[in-house]
């Protein structure tokens, strides 16, 4: 009976379907992401330094108010484009050669886009308190025309669009994101 019951057993084994890894697309996958992640860094430093030139080239025109709340909001963004330097390194520099590899970078890549899409989604409200913060200083601390009052409204009309824009694109990237990482671990699992 033992016997029977362990032949059924391999039979029923051998008769799973087995889902194969395909190889091609997780080196594809691998190296589109090293290739989204080095112009991601370009980006993220090339919005960086014409921020810094505008600020030195308008410095002298800017209130007191603006340029306290610019000074803030550097040095709160240096390390987050740090930071945000440092998690895309990962498939940015690895030169992996093996396809587990490939997995294992393209999986710890993936969580860190899900983090990235994390402080880019609350960058937006926090970048709308510090528009809306600001303004206020501005209102009560500076003599503020009503021409420029207008302009300030307009500014933040603006911005607000933008970030409502930039807020859906993080969540949904956070979703698309989640979603992968979810498959990779499938994928990873399945190879047990």
């Amino acid at each position: 009976m033992s016997e029977q019951v362990h032949t059924e057993l391999s039979s029923l084994w051998q008769a799973q379907t087995v889902n194969d890894i395909d190889l091609a697309a997780v080196k594809q996958g691998f190296m589109s992401q090293r290739k989204k992640q080095r112009l991601y860094m370009a980006v993220d430093i090339g919005a960086f330094i014409p921020a810094l030139f505008l600020l030195y080239h308008f410095w002298s025109e800017l209130s007191f108010t603006v340029k306290a709340v610019n000074l803030t909001v550097g040095v709160i963004a240096l390390p987050l484009l740090i930071y945000q330097l440092w998690l895309r390194r990962v498939a940015a520099f690895s030169r992996n050669v093996s396809t587990l590899d490939h997995l294992d970078v393209l999986t710890k890549q993936i969580k860190n886009n899900v983090r990235i899409a994390i402080i880019t989604k609350h960058s937006t409200w926090i970048s709308m308190v510090l528009v809306m913060l600001t303004m206020a200083l501005q209102y009560v601390v500076d003599d503020v025309s009503t021409s420029k009052l207008s302009f300030m409204f307009g500014v933040l009309a603006a911005t607000a669009f933008i970030m409502g824009v930039w807020y859906i694109w993080a969540a949904k990237r956070e979703q698309r994101f989640r979603r992968q990482l979810d498959g990779l671990k499938t994928m990873r699992s399945s190879q047990y």
